[in-house]
């Protein structure tokens, strides 16, 4: 349901589905016989929610 949800944006509903708790060892993407991206649907998902909770990154400024 993680794949899912963050493949259509909904990325707030994977949190629900135990996003936090993926070590992201990509075991899911190894077994799933439909040979879907799962480990890059997560690491998108997560990507997402820490952009949605930092409205301001700073886009290449180097401290």
């Amino acid at each position: 349901m993680i794949g899912r949800y963050a493949e259509y944006g909904q990325f707030e509903k994977t949190l629900a589905y135990g996003l936090a708790s993926c070590m992201e060892c990509g075991q899911c993407s190894y077994w799933c016989t439909a040979r879907r991206p799962l480990l890059h649907y997560i690491r998108f998902a997560r990507k997402e929610l820490a952009d949605a909770a930092n409205p301001w990154p700073m886009n290449g400024v180097v401290h």
